[in-house]
């Protein structure tokens, strides 16, 4: 039988966000667990509304399989909010 371990991941904050906008913008992050290039789960944090240095501070965990565990990988990005872009287009 296989055991599941558990993986905490903290999202703390966005560095170098200012140097791709000029304005205001609404972000998030996103979690996401890979296993061989698949999306296993994705988790995202609050929207963070006007700021050039978003401060999310939100933490979020995931089981894995702890027999293949060497097989995932974690990737956090950081998007821009499209309700952001309502009324600007």
């Amino acid at each position: 039988m296989c055991e599941n371990i558990q993986t905490f991941v903290a999202i703390a904050r966005a560095i170098g966000v200012e140097e791709h906008f000029r304005w205001y913008i609404d972000f998030y992050a996103k979690v996401s667990v890979m296993r061989q290039n698949t999306t296993v789960k994705t988790r995202r944090t609050d929207v963070i509304k006007r700021d050039l240095a978003p401060k999310f501070n939100e933490s979020f965990s995931f089981k894995m399989a702890a027999d293949v565990v060497d097989m995932y990988s974690i990737v956090i990005s950081v998007w821009q909010s499209v309700s952001a872009l309502k009324g600007r287009i």
